[in-house]
């Protein structure tokens, strides 16, 4: 399996790349000063947002009876809380994280989709990441609701993410731990007339929890003596996107706001 992790992290390169940013190096340049409690949850509220399932996918299935898509999706996500602690702390700045995964999904009859977004633990010297996000979407407008003008479907998800990281706190080398969980439903609408190119919007509810740990006898926070905190951040969600399709291949761009920040996202993929 680590042949397969060394190509996941070769396809982050590209994929970053692409975008412009060096793949989970922001990650890495995290240091943070002492946390207060509200710094700590600002931090853990910009980690979920990066989190939660970024799948790119609209409303419709893909297809009456069956349907399959095989592809990547990368992104970035705003980090202006986590920038500001950084900077204080170390002078890099960390104004965006990046996301990005393996992506596939299976459609079955009566317009139900499931969806997995997968990154397997990379080690990448002093930072781990891995995530894990799965879906199901039912589209209404392919059984009951197919009267309708529009695809119309609902969405439930949860994913959960790790990110460690060395730290030097009070001169010892710590290791930082976060683990992330969100769950999320979401409400996605989208046009039925357009035959290669369908944009799409949604609205969501979307509830997390952020837990960072410090190993060793050092703390990053101030208003507890643990070495443990816990967050649980709630938000509404808006997002917005469109797919273009053309024959197997697709591309997909999204947009979403979410815990007060905002993320982009874009996918190729194969669909049969």
């Amino acid at each position: 399996m680590k042949i397969h992790y060394k190509y996941l992290q070769i396809v982050l390169l590209v994929l970053s790349t692409m975008l412009g940013i060096q793949p989970l190096a922001k990650a890495a340049a995290i240091s943070f000063p002492s946390l207060s409690q509200d710094s700590f949850d600002k931090a853990i509220r910009e980690f979920t947002a990066n989190s939660y399932l970024h799948s790119v996918t609209p409303a419709s299935s893909m297809g009456s009876i069956f349907g399959f898509e095989v592809g990547l999706i990368a992104g970035i996500t705003k980090t202006p809380e986590i920038d500001a602690l950084v900077q204080a702390n170390s002078g890099t700045s960390v104004s965006m994280l990046p996301h990005a995964g393996l992506l596939g999904a299976l459609t079955i009859p009566f317009g139900i989709t499931a969806e997995v977004v997968l990154v397997p633990k990379t080690d990448m010297g002093d930072l781990k990441y891995q995530q894990f996000a799965g879906a199901l979407k039912w589209t209404a407008t392919d059984s009951v609701l197919s009267m309708l003008p529009l695809n119309l479907a609902v969405r439930g998800f949860l994913s959960q993410t790790q990110l460690s990281y060395t730290q030097t706190i009070s001169s010892v080398d710590s290791t930082v731990t976060i683990d992330d969980q969100v769950m999320g439903l979401q409400l996605l609408a989208s046009p039925k007339l357009i035959p290669i190119i369908e944009p799409y919007i949604g609205v969501g509810m979307l509830s997390g929890k952020g837990k960072m740990d410090v190993s060793g006898t050092s703390t990053l926070f101030n208003f507890t003596t643990a070495q443990s905190a816990e967050s649980s951040p709630s938000s509404s969600q808006l997002f917005m996107g469109i797919e273009a399709r053309l024959l197997l291949l697709t591309f997909g761009v999204e947009y979403s706001r979410a815990f007060e920040t905002d993320s982009y996202t874009g996918k190729f993929s194969l669909k049969f």
